[in-house]
């Protein structure tokens, strides 16, 4: 599991007051139970300001583990309402979780009636187990945990991406990006780590905390990952699922798609030029230059936060995909993140949510993606106002949580015409700066000089042949950057690739 396991204790409080606490304190100071879950008792928990059986709601919504304690009296209740007992056992029902029923040995005519019921719908649903003091109740209890744990495989209490893996090797690992992290440290940071561009891989992880016990953290391969070596299967969930879609739903067949694999930058870089290539593009004045900049209707800043807050936050052990959907109407990136995650919408649209894979997080902020944690989604309110977009807004949605960003071209009642994107695909026309971040990569391999296909995919890293001359050599060839060396023989054995003026040009521009 990717974050403590939440154990809800339910019961007439004053009843199994001695239980209550005796639970939280058994698992609390059990050394293995206490790495992998947290229990909530309301005693330790004041409602503050918040009627109490809000609170209770809140905190069922909240776990993943109910334990009902059912004794003697049923609670106190109104005629026409449940107690809070039954109500929390009917919530912690309709939610699905993972539910532990134990009910105290006691002469069956001093139970309440009503209590007697739900005893028996609790029995309908779930294995109900009998106790008699609370020394049975606990090691009931620890035995029942002990195999949650056993069925879930919980590993450790650290997020998924930021435990420790012996699948991962120093050679899934790129040295050369490594260096580049270095070098593009702010001076303090390398004196305060004392490091250097030079220094081995080994010291250069640990001193962030990646390395330990000749063992790797998931997010350094996630960090400085190459698909040279190819990525460890746990980690294939890594990657971008990108949509251009013609109108207001997701009806195929897509204007364009592209499903992203690779290292932290590949994921956001790549995944920032699909939807830039696929939304439109105005111009601005020339009062500050004499080439008058272009404006896309979506702010630069705002797409990238958006990918960025998702592939940081996201829950690396599911095997869904951050997902970059473009409608006519909006932009949408769906988040896999867990529930208990971002329990309350309105702490992260307000800025207060706390980071779901902090190492991850410290890591992008390195890299300068990250400026400081909490201010990714206020920040985008705040730069859409500033362009005169509608509010984007945030909802839960599948198994994780949904940002929706509008477009600039459509108003919010949908009723002004909107014209396609101009700029699918890239053509001799585009300016160089508009090019796909696959073609960037091929003009910078072979600009040294001409080389085979075969050595330029292997420069490349790149397994997939036919991804490879899909989204590399042809968009390329096309927009006139590379020529062949032996054009009226493309497939001769000695074929070769160079850049061409455009594409030295190009270089230059970029």
């Amino acid at each position: 599991m990717s974050q403590p396991v939440k154990i809800f204790v339910s019961s007439v409080q004053e009843e199994f007051s001695k239980e209550r606490k005796e639970i939280k304190e058994a698992i609390m100071k059990d050394g293995f139970l206490g790495s992998f879950f947290e229990v909530f008792i309301f005693e330790e928990n004041p409602a503050d300001n918040k009627p109490p059986i809000d609170v209770f709601k809140d905190e069922v919504k909240n776990s993943d583990i109910y334990v009902g304690l059912f004794g003697e009296k049923y609670g106190s209740h109104s005629d026409k309402r449940k107690s809070p007992t039954e109500d929390e056992f009917d919530l912690a029902s309709k939610q699905g979780m993972y539910r532990l029923v134990y009910v105290k040995r006691i002469d069956s005519k001093t139970r309440d009636v009503k209590m007697k019921r739900l005893i028996k719908k609790a029995q309908k649903v779930v294995k109900t187990q009998e106790f008699s003091d609370g020394t049975e109740l606990i090691h009931k209890l620890k035995q029942s945990l002990g195999d949650y744990f056993g069925e879930r495989k919980l590993k450790s209490t650290e997020p998924y991406i930021e435990q420790y893996s012996s699948d991962v090797t120093i050679t899934h690992l790129d040295p050369d990006l490594v260096q580049k992290f270095v070098r593009e440290l702010p001076e303090k940071s390398k004196r305060d780590f004392a490091l250097a561009e030079k220094d081995k891989i080994e010291k250069i992880l640990s001193s962030f905390k990646l390395f330990g016990d000749n063992q790797i953290r998931r997010v350094a391969i996630l960090a400085f990952g190459t698909l040279k070596n190819g990525f460890p299967t746990e980690l294939l969930s890594a990657k971008v699922k990108c949509m251009a879609y013609s109108g207001l739903k997701k009806v195929r067949p897509t204007i364009d798609d592209d499903n992203i694999v690779g290292n932290l930058g590949d994921l956001i870089e790549e995944s920032l030029s699909f939807v830039k290539k696929n939304i439109r593009v105005g111009t601005g004045t020339r009062d500050k230059s004499m080439r008058a900049p272009e404006i896309p209707e979506i702010p630069e800043a705002v797409i990238k936060e958006a990918i960025v807050n998702a592939v940081a936050h996201r829950d690396y052990e599911s095997n869904a995909s951050v997902e970059v959907m473009i409608f006519h109407d909006r932009l949408e990136v769906f988040n896999p993140a867990l529930r208990s995650a971002v329990p309350d919408l309105d702490s992260l649209r307000g800025g207060n949510s706390k980071p779901y894979n902090p190492t991850l997080v410290s890591i992008l902020s390195k890299m300068g993606y990250v400026e400081e944690h909490g201010t990714g989604i206020p920040g985008i309110f705040e730069a859409c106002h500033e362009a005169g977009l509608d509010e984007p807004e945030i909802s839960y949605e599948r198994d994780g949580f949904v940002l929706k960003v509008w477009r600039k071209h459509l108003a919010s009642n949908g009723n002004v015409p909107i014209q396609p994107p101009h700029n699918h695909h890239i053509t001799p026309t585009q300016p160089p700066h508009n090019l796909s971040i696959q073609v960037k990569k091929l003009i910078d391999t072979i600009s040294k000089g001409e080389m085979s296909s075969g050595s330029i995919q292997k420069r490349l890293g790149l397994k997939n042949r036919a991804n490879f001359l899909k989204k590399y050599i042809k968009p390329a060839l096309e927009a006139g950057l590379i020529e062949m060396t032996i054009p009226e023989q493309p497939n001769h054995e000695d074929q070769k690739y160079r850049l061409t003026d455009k594409g030295k040009e190009s270089i230059k521009d970029t």
